[in-house]
């Protein structure tokens, strides 16, 4: 399965990376891309996995620290993280550049 820049699109992304393990086969791989760009008009502030402060320690939580959480369960992280560039065309004349960060996930048995 291969998500790119689709979680911070999702009102419920710890939904999605929870369900994603039962829709693989055992040893399947689930490669996400995000952009960790998180908008509280499409996703609401108490359902993001990422970007604010843990309130009982007051620490932040990154959303690759989230992810992490939440797919260490079935998955193992099998490479390293990568930047993958994008350029996106907002119309015929305005483009948008930026990077995704890249994670391959491993289904365990």
């Amino acid at each position: 399965i291969v998500a790119p820049n689709l979680i911070e699109r999702l009102y419920e992304p710890r939904k999605f990376l929870n369900e994603v393990a039962h829709r693989l086969n055992d040893k399947g791989l689930f490669m996400l891309a995000s952009t960790y760009q998180w908008d509280s008009e499409i996703t609401r502030q108490e359902n993001w996995i990422g970007g604010f402060k843990d309130p009982k320690t007051g620490e932040n939580v990154t959303t690759l620290e989230g992810i992490q959480t939440i797919l260490n369960e079935h998955f193992e992280q099998v490479k390293d993280e990568v930047d993958l560039p994008y350029l996106k065309a907002m119309n015929s004349r305005k483009f948008e550049y930026g990077l995704s960060h890249v994670t391959l996930w491993k289904k365990r048995n």
